[in-house]
């Protein structure tokens, strides 16, 4: 542990994963904890403790690792103590890190810091419950300074509708030196168009969905897929089974930071299909490696950022048409992201903005790219749609909603093909058919992914005020799959919702026995389960 500079002060930093475990959060904690160590602050770590974490020590940063089950209790202890001078607070308010601080009253001395990591699809989830929203926002205006990643995204949209003057600061990352030659190391020839996706496997990443939009390659282009099997078994095998017909396409169940930053080097363009993100590092990375970029409107702070396109999968092909055959223009994007990273998602910038709200409480200047940078974009922007005009048009296909049921009445739709089909049509305002979809395909399939398709429908039925067929579908989710615990939770919201008050306790108990399952696999609906049962939420 270095020593922390005279009167300077101690800072706690609260995260759910943290090293060794590897994902973008992990990167950015890693990151942001070692810059603050380099800066001369005494820096702590509190997470979620880990089998594999052999040292309490990260490069100088103190890890205070905590059962997953108490941490809860260990942060409100932790930022009540008055041990800490700043305690910053990052996760999703689905998580329960946030939550842990309601109705705590920290010590004067202590600056609390909370900056709350909201997706579309987080938000989606929580934003029309009747007391999610104003509680959150009371934890938040409590604290001494409530921070945004996005300047338009659902995390501002959230502040503005409460009344929460936030404070934008965006994500940051460094670029790690690269291991080697990706390209020699994977047999991949220098000619070819690289195509790199990095996620760890997780529904909400949207792998299927990326397969499914990218059929057909040209010969001369290399999907390569990077991602560690996540804590989604059903989100792995569905993934594994799609790549199974797809022999073309490198998937790499996971690289060192090094052999990423490698892959990333080696790649003509870095894409991101996700259906939910908050500031994803995997963008950042692409424009610190001066790639360009393609991502999906879900993707979040992704929407602030240059040096790439926004657009929905169906159009991913064509723009990395454009990409392939127009040297010039990715050329452009490039040198643009990296400009921009430079000026604004870089660490010596983001954690500049970090010393003056852990010094002053507040930030010295704005951090925005430069009016010319911005200018450059938008002038390039055009550039590129003129250059998709000339990309030839897809044959029409055919119904693919006739296709869908056909293949749904034959026991010839896969469980992935079901749920994107049926996504699809809740997006054309179609929530019905949809609904029949998953009806039929329930009826002719011994999948053993069949839960995964009732538990789908019964939020379905739900959402359209369907309440009593919405019950039976959650039952029957948990007849196939008993400790599948989404579906026992919304089974006991509902049921309380429909007063039957007895049974619904009897479902939370379930989720917070400690020696279930739920316990170990889902703490954060562990923490929603118990606040239940304490009446935290409502």
């Amino acid at each position: 542990m270095s020593d922390a500079r005279p009167n300077h002060p101690r800072v706690l930093i609260v995260c759910s994963h943290f090293w060794p475990s590897s994902g973008g959060v992990e990167s950015r904690m890693g990151q942001f904890s070692t810059g603050l160590v380099r800066a001369g602050y005494d820096v702590s770590v509190l997470t979620q403790a880990l089998p594999n974490r052999t040292s309490d020590d990260f490069h100088g940063v103190r890890i205070l690792s905590s059962n997953p089950l108490e941490l809860p209790a260990a942060i409100r202890q932790a930022v009540a103590s008055g041990d800490f001078d700043t305690c910053i607070l990052i996760q999703d308010p689905l998580g329960n890190i946030i939550w842990s601080l309601e109705g705590l009253t920290p010590p004067p001395q202590t600056r609390v810091l909370i900056q709350p990591i909201i997706n579309e699809d987080g938000y989606g989830r929580w934003k029309d419950h009747p007391q999610f929203p104003e509680r959150l926002a009371a934890i938040l205006k409590a604290a001494s300074a409530a921070l945004v990643m996005t300047k338009t995204g659902p995390d501002t949209r959230y502040m503005q509708r409460m009344g929460i003057d936030a404070v934008y600061l965006p994500n940051a990352t460094e670029q790690v030196p690269a291991a080697g030659d990706f390209r020699k190391q994977y047999g991949i020839p220098e000619d070819r168009f690289v195509i790199l996706h990095v996620a760890n496997l997780y529904w909400v990443k949207n792998h299927v969905g990326l397969l499914d939009a990218l059929p057909d390659l040209p010969p001369s282009w290399q999907l390569v897929l990077v991602g560690n099997p996540s804590g989604e078994p059903d989100c792995v095998a569905a993934v594994q089974a799609r790549l199974a017909s797809r022999p073309e396409v490198l998937f790499i169940p996971g690289l060192s930071r090094e052999w990423t930053s490698a892959a990333i080097q080696a790649a003509d363009v870095q894409i991101l299909a996700s259906l939910g993100e908050g500031s994803p590092i995997t963008i950042l990375e692409a424009m610190s490696h001066q790639k360009p970029w393609l991502a999906t409107p879900q993707c979040g702070a992704a929407n602030d950022h240059t040096g790439g396109l926004i657009c929905t999968l169906d159009q991913f092909k064509p723009h990395l048409h454009v990409l392939d055959k127009h040297q010039d223009l990715k050329d452009a994007l490039a040198s643009i992201g990296y400009r921009h990273w430079q000026q604004c998602y870089s660490w010596p910038v983001a954690l500049g903005g970090w010393i003056d709200l852990i010094e002053q409480g507040r930030l010295q200047q704005q951090i925005e790219p430069s009016p010319a940078l911005v200018a450059e974009m938008a002038d390039l922007r055009g550039k590129i749609q003129t250059a998709l005009a000339e990309v030839p048009a897809a044959p029409p296909a055919a119904d693919p909603t006739e296709i869908l049921f056909r293949s749904a009445r034959k026991g010839q739709l896969d469980v992935i093909e079901l749920i994107n089909g049926a996504e699809s049509l809740i997006r054309e305002k179609h929530p019905d058919q949809a609904a029949e979809l998953y009806r039929i395909w329930l009826k002719h399939s011994d999948s053993p992914l069949r839960y995964a398709a009732a538990f789908n429908l019964a939020a379905l039925l739900q959402s359209t005020g369907s309440s009593e067929e919405a019950e039976q579908a959650y039952r029957r989710t948990l007849s196939y799959k008993n400790d599948f615990a989404p579906a026992r939770f919304n089974l006991a919201a509902l049921l309380e919702r429909r007063g039957h008050q007895t049974e619904a306790i009897s479902h939370w108990r379930w989720l917070t026995n400690i020696e279930s399952k739920t316990s170990v696999n889902n703490p954060d609906l562990y923490q929603l389960a118990l606040n239940k049962l304490n009446g935290l939420i409502s």
